[in-house]
């Protein structure tokens, strides 16, 4: 009980701003229970927040050899990336992840496809990366889970929206849009959808009228949602232009952007995104230096890419033409 009240004192002073009192709580965890992962686990993700990619690799290298979660994996990985460690080193902290009991044969090989077209992603091997992405999903057909064929889908439809092939985009999106009520559901899957029937709309295969339909259908649907800051940022992925972004801050008022602290969820760099195209600049700027400066390139490349992007362009419309 000591152990879960430091760790949960660590989870509400990090979100408060309060970095080193949530460090020293986590200290305090892995005093009281030094043999297990988590308390090592938020230590890293902190550290990854904040930028510090070496004491972020210390603490999931320490998680790993207590745990075989394959989120400490992941950390541990997404730290190595950013400390410039080779392709290969990332491969095999990744390959202690794949052999997961619970899986299937053909499961185990498409989770392994999936990490590693997320690893070319990031690195610019996006031809690689999309053989890799296809053979994950025919391996992974029969699966009935709604969440392994929207994590496909989605990693299809960014590789293909980045390499500038909407109509590629497009058909993957129809193709998972056709099949996903059949499908166990999932709250992520749920959030997916969204993210489909923009990749339609930019390849002209869904008409603007069709598509507020859709979209407005979406957001009634999730309109009790748990995490509707997960809800705002999902539907900010697909957003391009200045109309697009201040519409969707209109669509969503009584959304509160999250503290500019955890960088790890996909809604501190949407926040930056939206208000940056937006033109509230200043606004953006935390949200967009917080999560350039993390060390989570590797776990959503692009999303890291494309906030560099964001934010030169918000440092720009603030003056700042060496920060841009």
């Amino acid at each position: 009980f000591e152990r879960l009240k430091a760790k949960l004192a660590a989870e509400g002073l990090f979100a408060l701003g309060n970095t080193d009192e949530a460090l020293s709580a986590l200290d305090r965890c892995i005093a009281l229970s030094p043999a297990t992962a988590d308390c090592s686990g938020e230590r890293g993700f902190i550290h990854g927040s904040e930028g510090r990619c070496e004491e972020m690799e210390e603490n999931f290298r320490r998680a790993v050899a207590a745990s075989t979660n394959g989120m400490w994996q992941d950390g541990r990985a997404a730290a190595l990336f950013a400390l410039g460690a080779a392709p290969e080193a990332i491969v095999e902290v990744l390959r202690n992840k794949w052999p997961q009991p619970q899986l299937g044969e053909k499961e185990r090989a498409g989770l392994e496809l999936l990490d590693r077209a997320n690893l070319d992603v990031a690195i610019g091997n996006f031809g690689t990366a999309e053989k890799q992405a296809l053979e994950a999903r025919r391996l992974v057909a029969f699966d009935p889970e709604a969440r392994t064929h929207a994590m496909l889908a989605a990693q299809l439809v960014d590789l293909y929206t980045e390499t500038e092939r909407p109509r590629e985009a497009a058909q993957v999106a129809d193709d998972y849009l056709k099949r996903k009520d059949v499908w166990i559901r999932s709250p992520e899957s749920d959030l997916q959808s969204i993210g489909m029937y923009w990749a339609m709309l930019r390849a002209r295969t869904m008409t603007r009228e069709t598509f507020v339909q859709k979209r407005d259908a979406w957001l009634r649907e999730r309109r009790n949602h748990p995490k509707p800051s997960s809800v705002l940022a999902s539907y900010a992925s697909g957003v391009e232009t200045a109309a697009e972004a201040r519409e969707a801050l209109e669509l969503f008022p009584d959304v509160l952007s999250p503290p500019a602290l955890l960088a790890r969820e996909l809604a501190l760099p949407m926040f930056g995104k939206l208000y940056a195209l937006a033109g509230r600049a200043s606004e953006a700027v935390p949200y967009l230096e917080r999560t350039v400066k993390s060390c989570y390139a590797l776990i959503t490349p692009l999303t890291h890419t494309r906030s560099s992007y964001y934010l030169g362009q918000a440092r720009e419309a603030l003056g700042d033409t060496s920060g841009a």
